[in-house]
């Protein structure tokens, strides 16, 4: 089936969200599919290292206009990608750019196969190499740097050090340090007995500085180019850290842990982390980023793992064969688990060889984004749609969305289709033994935010935002998520609740994931110590 087309009309940048304004779309209820790509310049030809998938609770869709923060641009060698594709029922409609501007206050934009991408006009220098010198104290490695590049427009905010800052999930707080300015020097702190991983036995970290734009909410990532200089060697009794640069020009760090040290690490890790599952959306796994909380790992084991979850097709039948392994062909083995969820229905066999002690689940994805129905029996979910795995990605929406009946929240039938796969669901469950051991996470979307000044802000009191965004369609959507929610946990008394609707929390302007379903950093400390409390409480009663 050809695709249809729709017409970026214009671009603007207000209040630090650029906005596309689309027409050529019919009216009614719109799926804007976003993915933002990140390039690895490193590999011949380019490929994308990261996809991050959004529908439209996080696009703006009533007067056919999309935002996008522009904290989500973290350019990475200058160059970030979107992807826009809109899908209306079972059909999908090419996205392509004729508005004027192709330069907006530093950004760059081109257009080519249905991918926008946009780069900095400007970028800044990076064939600058740095001087670097160490020293050692107690509790810390110091490291400082002379002759970062310089540039009017950006500020050295964050030192970083990862396998690939893009792609490692693990390069949150811990491994994102503060850079200090003292002169015409920058020093970093590394804590020897916090940033540095025990557990495992020998790791390369590569080291990058993330520069904040002075007038625009937005950053850029560059790997730390350094001179040539003798190769630095840190010994303590745990490990030994050598710093040196590599044949890009690059500084690096390769640690080696003592073998006892990481085996003893190892060892006192199992026995006191609880294991847990998570099947659900952000509401349920957030709090289980480095981003929001640092020290997560230390306490919970996240053992099994089912991106939006859905009750309906995690209880119905296999899909069919050539689907399946189609799906299975294109996966990488990271997201074989996701394909084998989804088309072959092992949810309940991974639950089971987690041995996890606590189930947390959320039905967010039931009640906003529905199913695909295959047949009568079989629904697929949108767990491969998005999965961080561009091909999957496209093979969904090649399969599953142009050719299968979306079921939600707007069809009849659909309530009782999702009752009758919740009972299922329960049944399944208890045979498990995971009655008394469930934590049902609840949650509801905001409509007011926190601005750049920290004040309190409605969607629709911003200049960029106002009459842009639809509630009608969220409200909808989260009366049946409550109601969803008070159907199982009339099914399971015996469940345990999560809610964190006391706390008051708003979203946040600096969250790179703005929407009405994103909230402000301290929701998800919060939400995770009383995660903590639950367990807790559970243990000494």
């Amino acid at each position: 089936m050809t695709n249809k087309e729709c017409v970026i009309k214009n671009k603007s940048i207000k209040d630090d969200i650029l906005w596309f304004e689309i027409e050529g779309i019919p009216e009614g209820i719109v799926q804007f599919q976003l993915k933002y790509l990140d390039v690895d310049n490193n590999k011949s030809p380019r490929t994308w290292t990261q996809i991050v998938a959004f529908d439209q609770i996080e696009a703006i869709v009533n007067d056919k206009y999309l935002g996008i923060g522009l904290d989500m641009l973290c350019f990475t060698e200058n160059v970030s990608g979107i992807e826009l594709t809109v899908v209306i029922g079972n059909e999908t409609y090419n996205v392509t750019d004729n508005s004027r501007d192709e330069v907006i206050d530093y950004l760059k934009f081109s257009l080519s196969r249905n991918t926008i991408y946009i780069s900095l006009q400007a970028p800044m220098d990076n064939n600058v190499y740095s001087r670097i010198s160490f020293s050692e104290g107690p509790e810390t490695d110091k490291l400082v740097i002379a002759g970062l590049p310089k540039d009017e427009n950006y500020v050295p905010t964050y030192f970083l050090m990862g396998k690939r800052y893009c792609t490692d999930s693990n390069v949150g707080p811990k491994n994102r340090k503060d850079i200090i300015r003292h002169g015409d020097e920058w020093i970093v702190l590394l804590n020897k007995n916090k940033y540095w991983d025990y557990s495992q036995d020998n790791y390369t970290l590569d080291c990058y500085v993330e520069y904040h734009h002075k007038n625009y909410n937005y950053s850029i990532v560059l790997p730390l180019m350094v001179e040539d200089f003798v190769e630095y060697k840190i010994h303590t009794s745990d490990c030994e850290r050598k710093w040196y640069k590599t044949i890009q020009g690059t500084l690096a760090c390769y640690v080696r842990t003592n073998s006892s040290t990481s085996i003893e690490h190892r060892q006192n890790d199992a026995l006191k982390k609880i294991k847990v599952a998570t099947w659900g959306s952000c509401y349920t796994r957030n709090m289980f980023q480095n981003f929001y909380n640092d020290n997560w790992r230390s306490i919970i084991d996240v053992c099994d793992s089912y991106f939006w979850f859905s009750a309906i097709s995690a209880t119905s039948d296999k899909c069919d064969q050539n689907i399946s392994n189609a799906f299975k062909k294109q996966a990488s083995e990271r997201n074989l688990t996701n394909v084998n969820r989804e088309m072959d229905k092992q949810t309940f066999e991974y639950l089971k060889e987690s041995k996890a002690e606590y189930l947390l689940i959320d039905f967010y994805a039931d009640a906003v984004a529905g199913v695909r129905r295959i047949n009568d029996d079989c629904y697929i979910g949108q767990g491969v749609a998005l999965s961080p795995d561009m091909q999957l990605s496209d093979l969904y929406e090649e399969i599953i969305q142009r050719n299968y009946e979306k079921l939600d929240y707007r069809n009849a039938d659909y309530w009782q289709i999702w009752t009758q796969h919740c009972d299922v669901l329960n049944e399944r469950l208890e045979k498990l033994g995971f009655s008394k051991n469930i934590i049902l996470v609840e949650g509801a979307f905001i409509t007011k935010f926190k601005d750049s000044n920290n004040n309190i802000a409605d969607y629709k009191e911003i200049d960029s935002l106002k009459d842009k965004i639809d509630l009608s369609n969220l409200k909808a959507r989260e009366g049946l998520w409550m109601k969803m929610n008070d159907y199982y946990k009339a099914l399971n008394p015996n469940c345990k609740v999560l809610n964190m609707g006391t706390y008051n929390y708003l979203g946040d302007k600096e969250n790179k994931l703005l929407g009405p379903n994103h909230y402000e950093h301290n929701y998800y400390k919060s939400e995770f110590a009383e995660l903590c409390k639950l367990i807790l409480m559970d243990r000494i009663s």
